[in-house]
C-alpha cells in the first residue's frame, strides 16, 4: 500500500486525518496510486460520519509529495486508458477540492506535474525551503491535464501561471510563497510543525486565494506576446505543447472552473496522442533509462 492513514487529536484539539503517500521511492501518480487514493477518501468520509474532522493533511515521503504522472504508464496507455486515467484524476481532485473538510498539502521536497495538480486541489499548501514546485509537462510534449492549467491561474494569476507552465521550470519554496503558489512556508521548522500550528491558529478563519474565474486584460495582446516568446525560447518539440497550454489557459479564463476543467481534459487527450508528444515522452524514457543503467568499470590495458 502506498497510502497510510491515521487519525489523531493534536494537543486535545479537534480530530485530524493524516494521509502519508510513500511508495518507497519518489512517488508517481499512476493508476494504482489513484485507486488507492480513492479508497483513502472513502475511509476518511466514513470515519467523518462518526467523528467530525477538522482537516486532512496530505504529505509525501522524504523525497517530497511526488514527481508527477508515471510517464512510462502514460506512454504505454491506449487512448481509452488515457481518457479513463485523466477522468479519474479529475474526479478525485474535484472531490478533494469540494470536500467539506479542508485538505492541507504539506510539501517538503519535490512536488511536480500531477502531484502539484493534486496539491492545487487542496484548500491549503504549506511548503518548506527545500520544496521544489513545477509543472514540466510541456517538456514532454503535453500539457498539464489534471487541473494545472486551470487551478494555477486561479491561484497565482494568469501572467505568473503562463510563465510557470510554459517554461516548465521549478521554483523553490521561497519563490512559491512570493508568487502565492503556496500559502505558508515553514521557516527553520519541520513542515509537520508548521501545519499543526496553522490548523490551530489560522485554519478557522483562513480564506482561500483561489478565484472562480481569471481576469485577463487584453487577452489577444497577451496571446500574441506570449506566442512570440514561445517561438524564441522553447525548443521546437516543446512549442506545440506550449501553444496548446497557452490557448487552453486563455480560452478558459472566463469560464467556470467546471467548464474550464472539461476543456483542459479535452485538449490534454488531443495532444497526448500526437507524434510530437509520443516522441518527447520516448526521449524522456530513453534518457531516464540511460541514467539508470549501470556503468561498467574501465578495463585496464597493458
Amino acid at each position: 500500500m502506498q497510502f497510510k492513514t491515521k487519525f489523531f487529536r493534536p494537543e486535545h484539539g479537534p480530530v485530524v486525518a493524516l494521509v502519508q503517500w510513500d511508495s518507497g521511492r519518489l512517488n508517481v501518480l499512476s493508476r494504482a496510486a489513484l485507486a488507492e487514493l480513492r479508497l483513502v477518501m472513502r475511509a476518511i468520509n466514513e470515519y467523518g460520519q462518526d467523528f467530525p474532522l477538522t482537516a486532512v493533511i496530505l504529505t509525501g515521503n522524504d523525497k517530497g509529495l511526488g514527481a508527477g504522472a508515471d510517464v512510462k504508464e502514460l506512454f504505454a496507455a491506449s487512448p481509452y486508458d488515457l481518457e479513463k486515467f485523466i477522468s479519474e484524476a479529475h474526479a478525485i481532485f474535484t472531490a478533494i477540492e469540494t470536500s467539506p473538510v479542508p485538505w492541507i498539502a504539506a510539501v517538503d521536497g519535490f512536488c511536480l506535474g500531477g502531484c502539484l495538480e493534486l496539491a492545487l486541489a487542496c484548500s491549503v499548501i504549506i511548503g518548506s525551503q527545500s520544496s521544489r514546485f513545477g509543472l514540466p509537462e510541456v517538456t514532454l510534449g503535453i500539457i498539464p491535464g489534471a487541473g494545472g492549467t486551470q487551478r494555477l491561474p486561479r491561484r497565482v494569476g494568469m501572467n505568473t501561471a503562463l510563465n510557470f507552465i510554459l517554461s516548465g521550470e521549478m521554483v523553490k519554496g521561497t519563490g512559491a510563497l512570493t508568487n502565492h503558489l503556496i500559502d505558508r512556508l515553514a521557516m527553520g521548522e519541520p513542515v509537520a510543525d508548521a501545519v499543526k500550528q496553522f490548523i490551530t491558529d489560522e485554519l478557522p478563519t483562513f480564506v482561500s486565494p483561489k478565484t472562480a474565474r481569471v481576469a485577463v486584460e487584453n487577452p489577444k495582446g497577451l496571446r500574441e506576446e506570449t506566442a512570440r516568446e514561445i517561438s524564441k525560447i522553447l525548443l521546437p518539440h516543446h512549442r506545440l505543447a506550449a501553444m496548446v497550454a497557452m490557448d487552453t489557459m486563455l480560452a478558459s479564463a472566463p469560464k467556470t472552473l467546471a467548464e474550464a476543467l472539461k476543456f483542459e481534459q479535452k485538449n490534454f487527450l488531443l495532444i497526448a496522442t500526437t507524434p510530437t508528444a509520443r516522441a518527447a515522452m520516448q526521449a524522456f524514457l530513453d534518457k531516464s533509462q540511460a541514467k539508470a543503467a549501470p556503468v561498467e568499470a574501465p578495463t585496464a590495458t597493458t
